[in-house]
C-alpha cells in the first residue's frame, strides 16, 4: 500500500506499471528499460528540479518497482493479489540502490538529449549492462534465452559479444558455470538466432519474443 501510495504521489497514479510507462505483459528487459529510463530522467545531479527531494523520491520509487516487476514470484503476487514487497532498508539494499542511480548516472553523457536517447546510444557496453548480464546468467542458470529475454536492448547479435563476457567471469571464477551455457546444443542456439537474427528495431524483437514464450 505504501509504494501505491508513493506511486500516486509521485507519478498520479497507484498502478505500477502506468507509473513506469509499461503494460502488465511487458518483459523484464522493457520494464528495465523503462525504470533506467525514468531515473535518467529524474537523476538527480541532472533534473531541474535538483532543489528538490522529488528527483530522489522518483528515482527510489522507480529502484523498488523494478526490484518488484522484475521478481517472478513478486510480480505475479502483485498481478494478482495487489501485494507489494516493503523496501529493503538493509545496508546491502541501501548499496544497491546507490549503485544503480549511479550508473544510471553515468549513461547521461548528453544531458541537453533525451533520457531515451542517452539509454539506446550508451546501455551497450556500459557497466550497467554487463551488471544485467551476470545477474541474468545467475538467475537463468546459464540459459542464454533467459537471458535475452532479461538484458534491456539485447539482440542475437550481441549474443557473441556477450557469451565473451560470460566465459571471462567463468574463467575468473567471478560467475559459476552452468551446464545449459556450457553444453548448449547447435541447434537450440540457431534456433534462437533463427528467431532474433537481423533484427535491430525493438517493439519488433518484442514481439517475437512473446510469440516465442507463447510457442
Amino acid at each position: 500500500v505504501a509504494m501505491e501510495l508513493s506511486s500516486l504521489k509521485l507519478f498520479n497514479t497507484r498502478n505500477l506499471y502506468v507509473a513506469i510507462e509499461v503494460t502488465p505483459d511487458s518483459l523484464p528487459r522493457e520494464i528495465r528499460a523503462a525504470g533506467y529510463r525514468l531515473i535518467m530522467e529524474n537523476h538527480p545531479d541532472h533534473s531541474s528540479l535538483s532543489q528538490s527531494s522529488v528527483p530522489s523520491e522518483r528515482c527510489l520509487l522507480v529502484w523498488r518497482i523494478l526490484r518488484l516487476l522484475t521478481n517472478g514470484e513478486k510480480r505475479k503476487a502483485y498481478d494478482l493479489w495487489g501485494e507489494c514487497a516493503d523496501l529493503d532498508n538493509s545496508d546491502d539494499g541501501v548499496t544497491r540502490w546507490g549503485n544503480l542511480l549511479r550508473l544510471c548516472g553515468e549513461l547521461i553523457k548528453s544531458p541537453e538529449d533525451t533520457a531515451y536517447n542517452n539509454f539506446r546510444q550508451n546501455y551497450k557496453g556500459s557497466q550497467l549492462e554487463i551488471e544485467d548480464i551476470k545477474a541474468a546468467y545467475r538467475l537463468g542458470r546459464g540459459c542464454m534465452d533467459h537471458v535475452i529475454k532479461q538484458v534491456p536492448l539485447m539482440t542475437a547479435r550481441d549474443e557473441p559479444r556477450i557469451r565473451r563476457l560470460i566465459a571471462q567471469g567463468i574463467r575468473s571464477q567471478e560467475l559459476p558455470s552452468y551446464r545449459l551455457f556450457q553444453n548448449e546444443t547447435a541447434t537450440k542456439r540457431k534456433r534462437r538466432h533463427k528467431k532474433y537474427g537481423g533484427l535491430g528495431d525493438e517493439e519488433k524483437q518484442n514481439r517475437v519474443i512473446d510469440r516465442m514464450l507463447d510457442a
